[in-house]
């Protein structure tokens, strides 16, 4: 396991910048040429003592959950991303400014479960997951054009993001991005790493 974090970069997917953060170790690296992400749909403002897990697995697809800026604590929860054509964003656009938080609960593992297809989670920082921060998987069809972008990941245990198909085989996650994001383990995160460093960026 490298110190540090790396940057994904601009080009949807690449991955850019990237290696030790040098004497900062736990400083984010900067990002270059990453405009803020449009999105359009039906708005649904939430804000930290929003019921925010009930809020997204209940989301309408088109779908635009707007995170105002503060700390979510999600112990204990999971937010399953299942319809289609949802967003999970910041409001602000400045994502160190909206955390959610999985607490590095056991019962909950991950932060967010993406089934749904056309997804987006863009504009926020999501810290101590105590399995992974974001996991993409598939259910009863596809997953495709996730879309996770300007999105800072800290201190996930096991992995960043976690990208794998159900158990079936039959269907697959295919065609998303990951753009303008970083993900870091920082001395604490690297200190707790679960199943004998089963952990990593992107997997």
């Amino acid at each position: 396991m490298g110190g540090g974090g790396s940057e994904a970069g601009s080009d949807t997917g690449g991955m850019a910048g990237g290696g030790d953060a040098g004497a900062g170790e736990d400083a984010a690296l900067p990002i270059d040429d990453c405009e803020p992400l449009p999105l359009s749909g039906h708005v649904v403002d939430a804000d930290p003592s929003s019921d925010l897990a009930s809020m997204v697995r209940n989301a309408s697809p088109g779908d635009v959950i707007s995170l105002a800026d503060g700390t979510y604590s999600l112990g204990g929860v999971i937010l399953q991303m299942q319809a289609d054509g949802i967003a999970l964003r910041g409001e602000s656009g400045n994502r160190e400014a909206v955390v959610l938080d999985g607490q590095r609960s056991e019962a909950s593992g991950e932060v967010i479960a993406v089934t749904g297809s056309n997804v987006t989670i863009a504009d926020i920082t999501i810290i101590n997951a105590y399995t992974h921060a974001i996991h993409v998987q598939t259910g009863s069809a596809d997953t495709l054009r996730t879309s996770i972008y300007n999105v800072h990941i800290r201190d996930a245990l096991e992995q960043g993001i976690k990208i794998n198909p159900g158990t079936s085989g039959a269907y697959y996650p295919d065609y998303g991005s990951v753009a303008c994001s970083l993900i870091e383990l920082t001395s604490s995160g690297r200190s707790a790493v679960r199943n004998s460093c089963y952990t990593g960026g992107i997997d």
